[in-house]
Order: C-alpha cells, then structure tokens, then sequence
C-alpha cells in the first residue's frame, strides 16, 4: 500500500483524508456500461451504492440496476466479465462515517478494505458497519466498557495471550457470558506485559471486579494460551505463594489436567470458523476498536489458514479465540440447547443439546449451579477423607502410638484425636 498523509478525496461530506492506496492484481474484471454512455472497469468485489442507499459488490449488479453518482442517478445498461489481467487500486480508510467517495466519473463509491485481493475471516461489510460505544473508564492500562454488568449473577471470562515482547502485545480481554450472546467489557493490550506483569494485572483485575462491578472473582474463570510465555504465567498462577494467597479467579484446565490451553494451527482453524460464525451472527460482541482493526488484516494465506498479514497484529483476535474454545469444548456441554446450532453455533446440529424444559435457562446460572455442586462434591470427598485419616490416628493412639495426642475430653469419639504438627 502507498501510504497518503498530502491528498484528500472528494465525498458526500466534503473533501477528506485517506490512508492511502492499495494495489491488487486481478485476472479478471467487470466493465460496466451505463445509458448515458459511461464506463466503469473493476472487480467483482467492490462496491458501490444503489440510487436507494443500500451498498452492492460489482459481482451482484444486474442490467438495469440504477447507482448513486454525485448529483444523479445512473442506470446500467450492459456488464461484461474480462478475462485478462489487470492492475486495480483501492482508496482505502477514506475519513468519514460511511467511508465512501466519489469516483472520477461521480459515481459513489465505497474504500473496499481489501476485499479486492485478500479474503479476510470476517465479511469487510460487517466490519464496516460496526459500530463501539464510549469507552466508560481507561485505568491501569484497560479500556472498561460497561460501568456495571447487564447479568451480575452471570459468568465473566478472562482470556489471556501471553507474548514475549517486541511488536507482539500480550493482551488480556474479559468477556460476559449472557443468554446467547458473549459481551467483551473490557480489554487490555500491552507490549511491554510480560508474564509477573500480567499477574499483577489480574490481581488488580479481581480488586476491580469486586468494587466496580460487585461481582465476587471466585465466580469467575481465567484460561490463557499456554504458549511458551504461558507455561511461564502458569508457573506463576499455580506455584507461587502470592498466587496461592491473593488469586481469587479459577484457572482453566485442560483434559490433560495442564492449566490453560495449548492450540496448534489446525485448532485455531477450526476456531476462526466458529468465531467468524459467532461475529458475523452478532452473537460475540467486540467492543475494541483496534480488535476490529485487527480484523481487517486477517486474512486467509495461501495454505488456507488464518493468521495477520504482514504489517497487522492479531494478538487481540487469538486472544478471543479462548473463550471460542471455552464455549465450544467446555460451556456448550451443559448449556441445553442455549449454545446450540440455532442459536450459538457452537455445536453439530446431531450433537445439540436439547433443553425439553419449557422453563427458559440462562446458560451462565446452569454453569454456577454445576461449579457449587462440583465444588461441595470436592468438599465432601476432602472431609471423608480427613475423617478416615483422624479415624486411622485414633486407633494408633488406642494403641499407644506417639505420632498422635487425645484430647483432654475422652468422650470416646475417635474425632477428638488431634494430629501432631510433624504429621501435618
């Protein structure tokens, strides 16, 4: 791309700046005619606006559609496909809320984001029209967008992808479970975040948590890429002291009991389908702009996986990739239906969950019910075994063992027996 800061071009709203212009080759193109005798040469995919204000891509033109120019409205009167190659330009970033532009021939026009040459995961149109709402508070390098959670009693995420610095960002995004919809309510993105900064972070994190949201951390789930600053992060979040003592939020772990998650290329392929789904659905909610950026510059390559172009990131999109994997692998299990194909697309339609209640779930209370009950299964399974091991102390001390005391009351209940220290 040649990069513009001198030029403006000329729009509905006035002469405005563009980032610059994008050059593609093409083996073939579409020469449209029009009544009043006017040409126009370009690819399939760019677009244009009907005299109605809907955008159409060339591809789609019919004779006899009718296109907005500048001060009129042209008809087109023949389309030929050519099969030879050619060098085409697009505008691209054009400064204005409908990113559009007037051709050299008046026609209204539309920067086309790269679509001429680069298949990107998500559809450029949706992109496009996305729109962000006021960021409600930028602290300790986040970006929060709600000042209080629609579904306190839900479930919040936190995913994390870890980097080793340089131009790569270590970021970490939390993500509100709400009935058929995932929300992102925060977000932060920083080169500079090696693995104890992001532990720092995220104890700052369930402080906020508490305060601002009066959500309670424990109810909560980390997971992160268990790449090579990930097995770092994990070492931190499972083995120090400080974790240990202060960290509130559950740590995801896989099923091979290793906390957080390793994906491989092909996993993050079938990940990218399902996110495209979930994005294109309006089913995930990205409230970033820079993750939406992002978006522009992933693109499919020439093996057919999905990855950034050179020049983007894509920290931010791997990052949301998690939490795809969490309800594909993890939520959708026991979601009954709520995450299913109709709604979610997050599982095969043979395999959906089927909720036979005429009682409407919320997915996120089924997973709080399930945790409390896992949660006083463990409990139980802990004190059984606590009293079996007082039982087997007691009978030792029956005998005169001195690994173990009697407490001063003998009321013949073996529970009385106290451990010794050195038995701890």
């Amino acid at each position: 791309m040649v990069t513009n800061n001198r030029y403006k071009i000329k729009t509905p709203f006035g002469y405005k700046d563009f980032a610059g212009i994008a050059e593609s080759i093409h083996n073939s193109y579409l020469e449209i005619t029009f009544q009043n005798g006017e040409t126009v040469k370009c690819s399939g995919e760019h677009i244009f606006w009907t005299y109605n204000n809907d955008l159409i891509q060339a591809k789609d033109l019919l004779v006899g559609f009718e296109l907005k120019t500048e001060n009129d409205i042209w008809e087109i009167s023949e389309i030929n496909a050519i099969q030879e190659t050619k060098n085409m330009f697009d505008i691209i970033e054009v400064d204005n809320k409908e990113n559009s532009f007037y051709l050299a021939n008046s026609l209204k026009s539309h920067n086309c984001q790269f679509l001429t040459f680069e298949k990107t995961l998500i559809d450029p149109d949706v992109l496009d029209f996305y729109t962000f709402p006021e960021i409600a508070l930028e602290i300790n390098g986040f970006e929060i967008y709600k000042e209080k959670l629609d579904h306190p009693d839900g479930l919040l995420v936190v995913t994390i992808d870890p980097s080793a610095g340089g131009e790569d960002f270590s970021v970490i995004q939390i993500w509100e479970i709400a009935p058929q919809k995932v929300i992102q309510i925060a977000s932060l993105a920083d080169q500079d975040a090696d693995a104890s900064v992001i532990f720092e972070k995220l104890l700052w994190l369930q402080e906020f948590m508490k305060t601002e949201w009066n959500y309670q951390p424990d109810e909560s789930l980390i997971i992160f890429e268990r790449n090579g600053i990930g097995e770092g992060l994990a070492q931190i979040l499972t083995q120090t002291e400080q974790a240990i003592e202060y960290l509130e939020m559950p740590i995801f772990y896989d099923n091979k009991g290793k906390a957080g998650i390793h994906t491989g290329q092909t996993l993050k392929n079938k990940l990218a389908l399902q996110f495209k789904n979930l994005v294109e659905y309006n089913k995930m909610i990205i409230n970033d702009a820079l993750f939406v950026d992002e978006l522009y510059g992933f693109v499919r390559n020439s093996v057919g996986s999905y990855a950034g172009k050179s020049g983007y990131h894509d920290d931010r999109v791997t990052c949301a990739f998690l939490m795809v994997y969490y309800l594909m692998n993890v939520f959708a299990d026991f979601a009954q239906g709520d995450f299913s194909v109709d709604n979610m697309m997050l599982v095969k339609k043979e395999d959906k969950l089927i909720n036979t209640s005429n009682v409407e779930q919320d997915p996120a209370v089924l997973y709080r019910e399930r945790m409390k009950k896992e949660a006083a299964s463990e409990a139980e399974l802990i004190e059984a075994a606590k009293k079996a091991e007082r039982e087997a102390y007691a009978q030792q001390a029956a005998m005169g063992s001195s690994i173990v005391e009697e407490d001063d009351e003998d009321d013949g209940n073996w529970d009385s027996y106290d451990i010794l220290p050195t038995m701890i």
